[in-house]
């Protein structure tokens, strides 16, 4: 049966939810250890997808603290109570819509989200209403800045090269280059995006990948 955002086995980023995280782990875990989270914060995870930092947060604030993940994908949602302990606080519902008071969380978390909404600006107001004065949003963003690929002599992780199979060499490519390339170069680019090809790039010892991570902080005014 499909879901609210019509979450189909044919519509499911579970896993590529999953592979991001493993991928940009150390990064999502600095930016956390950053905001200085500690024991008794409440801390809400807007977006919370497969709840991989969800579950860093609720460690945070333990003991005494509460940590909520909100997601509107019934998908995402099942992959986060699979993954997290039975306490772990999940919520279906629309970020602009979220059933929860005013002022209440100490850090509102949402990564790679509020760009899927049809009105973001609305969306992020929203957001900041949920924070007690002082408490600060967190708005992050892979490839707001261009990824870049290049030679390089560096060898990928698993995460990584899991990461990069799924994400950008999965169907990603091909065809729809093709009227913007001579037949040589398409040719040649089909050759580095096909994993059963010898010259795949991911095969390349000198293959090289920068994906950017933007964090934005802003907190709530402790007077209005």
């Amino acid at each position: 049966m499909a879901g609210r955002l019509g979450d189909t086995s044919e519509r499911d980023y579970a896993r590529k939810l999953r592979l991001f995280s493993a991928f940009a782990e150390p990064e999502l875990r600095a930016a956390i250890a950053s905001l200085r989270v500690a024991s008794g914060m409440r801390v809400l995870d807007a977006g919370c997808g497969t709840g991989e930092a969800l579950g860093w947060f609720a460690a945070a604030v333990a003991p005494g603290g509460l940590a909520v993940g909100i997601d509107l994908s019934t998908t995402h949602l099942g992959a986060a109570r699979a993954a997290l302990p039975s306490s772990a606080l999940l919520l279906q519902a629309d970020l602009q819509r979220i059933p929860l008071g005013d002022a209440i969380f100490d850090i509102v978390w949402s990564v790679n989200t509020i760009h899927h909404l049809r009105d973001p600006v609305a969306g992020t107001l929203a957001l900041s209403e949920l924070l007690r004065p002082g408490g600060r949003l967190v708005l992050g963003q892979s490839s707001l800045l261009p990824d870049m690929y290049f030679a390089w002599d560096a060898p990928l992780d698993p995460h990584a090269r899991a990461w990069l199979l799924e994400a950008i060499f999965r169907g990603t490519w091909g065809e729809r280059l093709r009227p913007y390339l001579s037949p040589e170069d398409h040719e040649a680019l089909t050759r580095l995006c096909d994993p059963h090809d010898k010259q795949f790039a991911l095969h390349r010892p000198d293959f090289h990948f920068v994906q950017t991570f933007t964090l934005a902080v802003g907190e709530r005014a402790s007077t209005r």
